[in-house]
C-alpha cells in the first residue's frame, strides 16, 4: 500500500490526488475512479511525470478487475498524458469529447474511441453519466462530466490553487474552503480570458449548472473536492468573487 493511497468521496468515487509544488501555492492535476457496478471508470488521467504513483494508486483501488472504462473532458496534457500507458497495463474501453481537436484520439495513439457530445447522457459500465456544457473553461471542446450515482461534477479546468499541507484536503465545510486568492491566482495563470467575463453572468451559470444537475460533490482536476451543496455554493460564491476582482483590476 503507498503512503498515499486515493481518497474515498461519497458514494464510490475516489481522488487520486496528485499535484505540482509551485514557488508558494501548489496545483493539482487529479484523476478520479468511480466504482461502477460494471467496472471502475477512471475520469482523466492526469500528469505524464506522476505516471508511476498514479498507477501504483489506481492498481490499489481497481485491484484484479482493473479499469473498464476512461473517460476525458478534452485533450490537454494533464487529462489525458497517461492514457497510452494505462491502456496498455487494462484494456478499457474510452470516451472522449467528440468536437474540435478532440475528433481523433488515435492520432494521439490511443486507440478506439467513442465520442460523446455536449448534453448527451449515457450509461458506461452500469453508472448513468451525463456530459454538460461547462460554464468555465479554456476549450470550447471540453466537456465536464457528472455521475448521476453519486452526484458528482467532475469539473476540467475550472479550479484552484492550494497551500502546502492542504494537498490532500477535502472540503466539508466553508472553513474547508480555498480562499477568493486561491481561485482568482490560478484562475489568472491558467483561465486569462476570466478578466473579460460578467461575474453576475457567471454567477447565473453556476447556478443553473449545480441545480439542474443536484451537485452533492465538486470533483476538480486542477483543486480539492468539496463535498455538500451548501458548502460548494460557498466554493462558488467565492469564484464568482474572484472572477469580479479580476475584472476590476484589468479595466482601464
Amino acid at each position: 500500500m503507498s503512503e498515499t493511497p486515493a481518497i474515498e468521496l461519497p458514494d464510490g468515487v475516489y481522488w487520486v490526488d496528485q499535484c505540482y509544488e509551485m514557488t508558494e501555492r501548489h496545483h493539482h492535476i487529479s484523476p478520479y475512479l468511480v466504482d461502477a457496478p460494471e467496472g471502475y471508470v477512471l475520469v482523466e488521467t492526469g500528469a505524464i511525470e506522476h505516471q508511476d504513483v498514479l498507477r501504483e494508486r489506481i492498481g490499489e483501488v481497481v485491484g484484479d478487475a482493473g479499469v473498464a472504462a476512461a473517460v476525458f473532458s478534452h485533450y490537454d496534457l494533464p487529462h489525458v498524458a497517461n492514457a497510452r500507458a494505462f491502456r496498455e497495463g487494462w484494456d478499457f474501453d474510452l470516451y472522449t469529447s467528440f468536437s474540435g481537436t478532440s475528433a481523433s484520439p488515435e492520432a494521439l495513439g490511443m486507440g478506439p474511441s467513442t465520442g460523446v457530445m455536449h448534453d448527451e447522457t449515457r450509461e458506461i459500465c452500469g453508472r448513468t453519466l451525463s456530459f454538460p456544457w461547462p460554464p468555465l473553461v479554456d476549450a470550447a471542446h471540453s466537456m465536464w462530466v457528472y455521475d448521476h450515482g453519486s452526484k458528482t461534477m467532475f469539473v476540467a479546468d475550472m479550479g484552484h490553487y492550494h497551500w502546502p499541507g492542504d494537498c490532500r484536503v477535502v472540503c466539508r465545510s466553508v472553513d474547508d474552503l480555498p480562499s477568493v486568492d486561491d481561485i482568482r491566482a490560478y484562475n489568472e495563470d491558467a483561465l486569462p480570458f476570466v478578466k473579460y467575463l460578467d461575474a453576475e453572468k457567471m454567477r447565473g451559470a453556476f447556478e443553473e449548472l449545480v441545480d439542474t444537475y443536484d451537485v452533492e460533490v465538486w470533483a476538480p482536476v486542477h483543486g480539492n473536492p468539496i463535498v455538500g451543496a451548501s458548502t460548494i455554493d460557498a466554493y462558488l460564491d467565492r469564484a464568482v468573487e474572484a472572477i469580479a476582482e479580476t475584472a476590476a483590476a484589468s479595466a482601464p
